[in-house]
């Protein structure tokens, strides 16, 4: 009669089966659990035994483990594998690949003088089927030791060891040894003199690299440092890579040409600057920095409004260097310009700095003239800073106030000056009388050009006319207006020219041009033929348009006093 299996042998047969659960490789089974024998690994067909030696390594506190296959099976690859079966570690090696293990022609393990079992060929863990029992040797590279030297003199150094890959080749170096708290890593060579940069981190490496040191394994790297936290600038993106404040230290690596940005990207510097800007003879080309007003004590300017009393510049040059600014804050009674900075205080130190470049302002209405603003062309007020060999070269594009021959109007017009000459440029504003202040008209579309004159759209469809002209020895503003009144069903826009009394009442004119829309939406000028004439007795404009067709206007007058009007337009004919 048969013997049922007993408990301890059921337990044995379960935990083989939980085994080849976990391991997922068909015809393989490990061994040395002491839950049950290799015998019976043995009796169950796992007849070919594959030991991995570890070769120094250790996986699992293990120096070996020993596994068993059927025929015709392969040998499972380690680094695919999960937990009980992975590749070991060795303090200082990196691992390489499993070798056969070298016998004689009995089948005995061949040894070194030391002891250790001798590898032959690499096992191919794809292709090869071992026919018998068999020894599989880990075999290790050797890592590689990367040297920092740095610091003053490069008297500091820093070992940083470099793991390799299966093939031998040694992994990158990424920034993390390249590090210390209290140093600033500006560039990296492989040489002392910095004849040979590197040219970037993570760094990839090369055996190479190694293979010219005494040991075949040590490679010395030269970092150049400045202690302290600097930023170190190499293209124009860089200044992007941090926030710049007040205390930003700045390091100057290379001429950096700001037209390298792209449009989004606009560069602000700090207002105050207290910290510590090394150029190294370095030029910053194209700079544009734009700044406005905010409050009635915010009067310096420059690219840097104030450099405090804790600040180093040095070595540096600002080329074509464009200070945009808003001075239109009303409250402001006078500004401080200097095209590198409005204001230095007692302390800070400036050597070897030169700007050249423009400074771009506009003004609130009042401001006329340089009475009011002062300009220097490096610092705008000196309280005692520390300057040596520092200098500005600048034009100016300011802006100005010409006022109306019966000062209704002052016209926003920018300008340069030489000597007494004074050039107008654009306008780009109006401001009206308000009693005894002037009030900035609000703009509403662009501006457009004709001859010398500027077309200026206003609120309540009221289009100013401007332009500055001579009056003698003066420069002084002209302005003329006019009123867009549309018809009850916005199909027409007829332009009127417009008279105006001390209580603000507007009276409608003449008509001198009118617009008609499309099918699209957009409204087209009508293009007028001959004079148009003014029946009394109806009211009524006759306007004739080239092509021969003829239209009605009448003035329709919805709220004098609120200067509210329409008109109604009738094609007679066309």
């Amino acid at each position: 009669m048969n013997k049922k299996p007993s408990s301890l042998r059921r337990k044995v047969l379960l935990t083989i089966l939980a085994v080849l659960s976990v391991l997922l490789v068909p015809g393989l089974i490990a061994c040395g659990d002491d839950q049950f024998t290799e015998d019976d690994v043995i009796a169950k067909g796992y007849k070919i035994a594959v030991v991995f030696d570890y070769g120094g390594g250790k996986s699992n506190d293990k120096t070996q483990v020993k596994i068993r296959l059927k025929e015709g099976s392969k040998v499972p690859n380690p680094s695919t594998m999960g937990k009980d079966l992975v590749l070991p570690g060795r303090a200082g090696y990196s691992f390489r690949r499993y070798s056969l293990a070298q016998t004689d022609a009995d089948g005995k393990l061949l040894r070194d003088d030391d002891g250790n079992l001798i590898p032959g060929r690499a096992w191919d863990f794809d292709n090869d089927i071992p026919t018998g029992d068999i020894t599989l040797i880990a075999e290790w590279w050797e890592n590689y030791q990367l040297v920092l030297h740095y610091g003053e003199d490069y008297a500091l150094t820093k070992t940083r060891e470099v793991t390799r890959n299966p093939d031998g080749t040694p992994t990158s170096v990424t920034k993390s040894a390249f590090t210390d708290e209290e140093y600033t890593f500006i560039d990296y060579s492989y040489d002392r003199d910095g004849n040979e940069l590197i040219e970037s981190v993570p760094m990839p490496l090369e055996n190479e690299r190694f293979a010219d040191s005494a040991d075949g394994l040590t490679l010395d790297v030269w970092g150049k440092t400045i202690k302290g936290d600097y930023k170190v600038i190499k293209k124009a993106t860089d200044f992007f890579s941090f926030s710049f404040v007040s205390g930003t230290n700045i390091y100057m690596y290379a001429d950096v040409d700001m037209n390298d940005l792209s449009e989004t990207q606009t560069l602000t510097l700090p207002g105050e600057y207290s910290g510590e800007f090394l150029g190294n003879g370095k030029t910053i080309k194209n700079l544009k920095i734009s700044r406005s007003a905010s409050s009635n004590s915010d009067y310096f300017f420059g690219l840097f409004k104030e450099i405090d009393g804790e600040a180093k510049i040095s070595n540096i040059t600002f080329e074509n260097a464009t200070l945009q600014l808003d001075l239109s804050q009303p409250r402001v009674q006078q500004y401080v310009l200097g095209l590198f900075a409005g204001r230095a205080q007692e302390g800070a130190t400036l050597t070897n700095v030169h700007v050249t470049g423009k400074i771009d302002y506009t003004v609130a209405a009042g401001f006329t003239d340089f009475d009011h603003i002062f300009i220097d062309k490096f610092i705008g007020t000196d309280r005692g800073a520390k300057i040596e060999n520092c200098a500005g070269e600048m034009s100016v594009v300011a802006s100005k106030a010409f006022f109306t021959a019966d000062e209704q109007y002052a016209v926003y017009a920018k300008y340069t000056q030489d000597g007494d000459t004074v050039t107008v440029g654009e306008v780009y504003g109006i401001a009206a009388k308000d009693g005894d202040e002037y009030s900035a008209l609000r703009i509403r579309g662009d501006i457009e050009k004709d001859g010398d004159v500027y077309k200026i759209p206003s609120s309540n469809n009221v289009n100013y006319f401007a332009r500055v002209k001579e009056n003698g020895e003066d420069l002084v503003g002209e302005v003329t207006r006019t009123l867009s009144v549309s018809d009850s069903k916005s199909e027409y826009a007829v332009y009127f020219e417009y008279t105006q009394d001390a209580e603000g009442k507007m009276t409608l004119t003449d008509i001198y041009g009118m617009e008609r829309k499309g099918d699209d939406g957009a409204y087209q000028t009508v293009a007028i033929s001959g004079e148009i004439s003014y029946n009394d007795s109806t009211n009524t404009y006759t306007v004739t348009a080239e092509g021969g067709t003829v239209y009605s206007v009448k003035l329709v007058v919805v709220n004098a006093d609120r200067n509210r009007f329409s008109v109604e337009v009738t094609q007679n004919n066309g």
